[in-house]
């Protein structure tokens, strides 16, 4: 209705201000974003707004207040038990510690709010698990992030997410040198690009890869020039 579209009204300003670098206007309407979305009971803008406003402080370095903004936004989501805000506001802490390399951190964060990934509607239940395994692989912790693949993959929904995470786990498959999975399942993701009707090209380069892994270099080579033809 009329209030779901005032909260959502915001949007364009906010990225406008943030692409401008412009802090004092990106606060300014993230306050009168959540003061909207909290009087309509929109609460899912309410910390949007709060995700919006910690990445200019974080785009701009101020990281140390960019945590502590989002601990704010996370105490709060917590004390209202708001699934789309808990998950929201410790995917957020968890972006920041990886950007700044604190993996440990990072992974304890998504971890506490993987659970209620899966609680929200509208939104595929294997998000959080790709976010998950995402900082897994940044860790380069390879055995967990094809665990935590494999979990989504059971429980995901669009052929965009599902997509997304077979090209992941066909990283990490790289990474753990298991040439032989790797080998069937690029022949797996083939057949399902072509069934959600992507480009097949998405996972081109790893075909070369695996071919360079292996030592079949004439192979890559040939594998890279198809593909260039088809480009």
């Amino acid at each position: 209705g009329d209030e779901k579209a005032m909260c959502i009204s915001y949007v364009p300003a906010i990225t406008h201000y943030r692409y401008k670098d412009k802090r004092e206007e990106v606060k300014k309407c993230c306050d009168e974003m959540r003061s909207q979305s909290r009087k309509s009971n929109y609460l899912q803008y309410y910390y949007y707004a709060y995700q919006q406003e910690v990445y200019s402080l974080v785009e701009s370095k101020h990281y140390a207040e960019g945590i502590l903004l989002a601990k704010k936004a996370n105490q709060e989501a917590w004390a209202e038990k708001y699934a789309f805000g808990i998950y929201c506001t410790h995917s957020l802490l968890c972006s920041i510690y990886a950007q700044k390399k604190q993996y440990k951190a990072a992974i304890e964060e998504i971890e506490k709010g993987l659970q209620y990934a899966t609680q929200i509607p509208d939104q595929d239940p294997a998000m959080g698990y790709s976010v998950y395994a995402n900082v897994l692989m940044d860790a380069k912790r390879y055995d967990d992030a094809l665990n935590a693949l494999n979990k989504a993959l059971d429980i995901v929904v669009t052929d965009q997410q599902k997509s997304t995470l077979m090209s992941m786990k066909l990283e990490v498959l790289g990474r753990l040198n298991r040439m032989d999975e790797m080998r069937s399942y690029l022949d797996e993701c083939e057949k399902q690009f072509k069934i959600f009707n992507l480009n097949v090209n998405k996972i081109k380069h790893y075909k070369v890869l695996q071919h360079i892994a292996t030592g079949n270099y004439d192979e890559a080579l040939k594998a890279a020039r198809s593909e260039e033809m088809k480009d």
